[in-house]
């Protein structure tokens, strides 16, 4: 306010015809600084959840892994990935290596240390159990790697209940899917959808609902079965025309477990449940390609 005062009065002066004369403003006065920096390296911090991370490599060292790649023929198998892990606790050092033409191959120059080892081949062969072992510091080892093949269709079954009673109704699914290996040493299953599958085999069981049944989206198929004797009972899936053999628990036969204490104070021992049915058995056979 005190700023434009002046302004006014000369405006006021040359509206009615005067002249003013504007003062000089005062000098600003020159303060004494009355701030400083703060010091907060006093100050103690709270602490954070976390851990502290260790980073580690396979090497340099002095200790070295070499061996082959074999196929389930035994043929050793050029152009696999070998994927080579060190453990330190919780950190992993990794590496990947390929199998020269000779199907061998070689991680020399690592430090000692534990280590997990796994090698497959696009798209057909793997090795789904990694190899863990402990090396050395100035270890040479020679490990062969062998791998299973994992291609064409492949057929696996659940049961409920598991194991399955004689005489009890059992339900039993069937997954048919086409196998491949993939580019990080994983095993893949395709469904094969609206598929036609039959339950065969020379064991005891009796089939109450449709078979053969057509696969749905997920590739599965689903029976309801009786178990009719005690024991192994071999079962198959025939697709096509080639049996796989189902992987099915022996049938055992249902126990009523009575209360222990029975009315005149004894102890009842364990009634075993028979039931009695008309056997049918039903024999396939089965056509390879090599007949």
């Amino acid at each position: 306010m005190r700023r434009l005062l002046p302004v006014l009065l000369a405006v006021l002066a040359a509206c009615g015809g005067g002249s003013y004369s504007i003062p000089e403003p005062d000098p600003v006065p020159s303060l004494p600084a009355t701030t400083s920096a703060a010091d907060f390296s006093g100050v103690q911090l709270a602490g954070v959840p976390g851990r502290t991370t260790t980073t580690i490599v396979l090497g340099p060292g002095a200790a070295s892994v070499k061996g082959a790649v074999m196929a389930p023929d035994g043929l050793l198998v050029p152009g696999a990935t070998v994927h080579i892990e060190r453990l330190v606790g919780d950190a992993v050092a990794s590496a990947e290596v390929v199998s020269g033409p000779d199907g061998r191959w070689a991680a020399p120059g690592v430090l000692g240390g534990r280590y997990r080892v796994r090698a497959w081949r696009v798209p057909d062969l793997a090795l789904t159990k990694p190899v863990v072992f402990f090396l050395g510091a100035t270890e040479d080892k020679t490990l062969d790697l062998p791998l299973a093949l994992y291609t064409g269709v492949a057929v696996s079954a659940s049961v409920a209940p598991d194991p399955p009673f004689v005489d009890e109704p059992t339900n039993i699914v069937v997954r048919v899917a086409q196998q491949s290996v993939d580019a990080t040493g994983v095993v893949r299953g395709a469904p094969i959808t609206n598929l036609l599958v039959e339950l065969v085999g020379s064991g005891d069981w009796r089939v109450e609902s449709e078979n053969p049944a057509y696969t749905d989206g997920a590739g599965d198929v689903r029976w309801q079965v009786r178990c009719r004797s005690s024991g192994e009972q071999p079962l198959a899936a025939l697709v096509d025309v080639q049996a796989y053999p189902l992987e099915v628990p022996q049938c055992q036969h249902a126990q009523v477990q009575p209360p222990p204490d029975g009315s005149d104070g004894t102890v009842t021992p364990t009634t075993t449940v028979r039931r009695t049915t008309t056997t049918v058995r039903r024999t396939t056979t089965t056509t390879s390609a090599d007949d």
